[in-house]
């Protein structure tokens, strides 16, 4: 029995899937086909095949289903959709193989490589390329951006390397590229199996390059570098040795021997016997002087060299000349200070504010001495000191006499 489950089929979309399930009979028992001919997006219905829809699809199928064939015509769409879909293929007991039947690009490419099987149709495509997304943003949502972009890049390019060999990096410079492949070339690359003029024509070109290298670099895919990589410098095979003893082989060894020493020597002078040249040989090694040891790098002038030790004491004598500089001037404002409010020129209460001042701006100290007294210093209300005779005296000797002294 064939299954087919065909997306966007004729029938209209209902709440679980907008496929329509066909089933007939046919000669080919335990085959299910699937057809992925949208976009990949995780909203579905009329926007393209969600992971959800094709897991519809796979429930849809018989129990006894040994193939799936899934045919391909998709511009790509979601990673993480198309993942779902990868993984739910991965996870399906029977067998899968993708069919390309018009274009397998971005996102289906990956889900077509994962296949068990990858066949290309007649005039079929395949791209890859790296992921890309839209972001807004600071430079902080952007570099997020940017670093999940790689992140899903790497995972697309782990199944294809995962197909056609080669490593992460290497298809990652080849999705860089954004690069298009023909049927065949995606069977050159490995990415696809065979096309669909002869399922076995791939095998059959392998068998045709073997023993073929005088006509090709390389005997078939195996061989191949990977996709997207600098082609290897390829070794010819030397040329058969001849018997031991051979004057023929002596010879062409001295010739070789003596073209070799004529080219690293620079000498064109065909003519020249064997004698001249050991002696342009002999000149030319004598010419070749020992490197003489640098002499120490002379200072500057002006500058002194000085060992560790004494470096370490003058930075910490520097640092103590510092602060004994920077208390010494901490005294000094805090006389100026104190000798503005002595004078009256500021109260007493402003004298950490002058401080302050003066700290910040050592100017502000000829401010502070332009200022005239405003607050009173001397003393008030006292007649006189206390050897001095008083009215309250002379009112005490008249009541109560004078006091007698009494000598000691």
């Amino acid at each position: 029995m064939t299954t087919t489950f065909r997306f966007r089929g004729e029938q209209p979309p209902t709440a679980t899937s907008r496929a329509s399930l066909l089933a007939d009979t046919g000669a080919d028992g335990g085959i299910a086909t699937l057809y992925l001919y949208d976009p990949i997006d995780s909203w579905g219905g009329y926007w393209g095949v969600s992971a959800k829809e094709f897991a519809v699809a796979l429930a849809a199928l018989p129990t006894d289903t040994t193939e799936v064939r899934l045919h391909i015509n998709s511009p790509g769409g979601e990673v993480w959709d198309a993942m779902a879909i990868v993984n739910q293929l991965s996870q399906y007991p029977a067998k899968v193989v993708a069919i390309v039947d018009g274009i397998a690009a971005s996102a289906a490419s990956f889900i077509a490589a994962a296949a068990d099987e990858l066949i290309m149709g007649i005039g079929a495509q395949l791209m890859v390329h790296d992921a890309w997304n839209i972001a807004i943003g600071n430079e902080a949502d952007m570099l997020a951006m940017a670093a999940r972009l790689s992140r899903d890049s790497d995972a697309c390019a782990a199944i294809y390397a995962a197909k056609a060999g080669g490593t992460v990096e290497d298809w990652r410079g080849v999705m860089r590229d954004e690069t298009w492949y023909s049927a065949d070339e995606a069977v050159a690359s490995g990415l696809a199996d065979s096309t669909a003029n002869d399922p076995a024509s791939n095998d059959k070109a392998k068998a045709a390059l073997v023993g073929a290298r005088a006509l090709f670099r390389y005997a078939g895919r195996a061989e191949a570098p990977t996709p997207g990589q600098p082609v290897p410098a390829v070794t010819p095979d030397p040329p058969a040795a001849p018997e031991p003893g051979s004057t023929t082989h002596q010879e062409d060894s001295m010739s070789a021997l003596s073209d070799g020493l004529r080219t690293r020597l620079g000498i064109t002078d065909a003519a020249l016997d064997e004698d001249s040249l050991l002696a342009a040989l002999d000149e030319a090694l004598n010419e070749v002087a020992e490197p003489e040891t640098p002499a120490p790098t002379a200072l500057p002038s002006g500058t002194i060299a000085i060992d560790e030790a004494t470096y370490a004491q003058l930075i910490e004598d520097g640092k103590a000349g510092r602060e004994a500089r920077a208390e010494q001037l901490a005294t000094k404002r805090a006389a100026a200070v104190d000798k503005a409010v002595q004078d009256g020129r500021i109260p007493f209460a402003r004298r950490q504010h002058w401080l302050d001042q003066l700290e910040a701006d050592p100017g502000v100290e000829e401010t502070l001495n332009k200022l005239a007294p405003v607050i009173p210093t001397e003393e008030i209300g006292l007649t006189g000191g206390v050897d001095e005779a008083t009215d309250d005296d002379a009112n005490y000797a008249a009541i109560y006499g004078r006091p007698t002294t009494k000598e000691a």
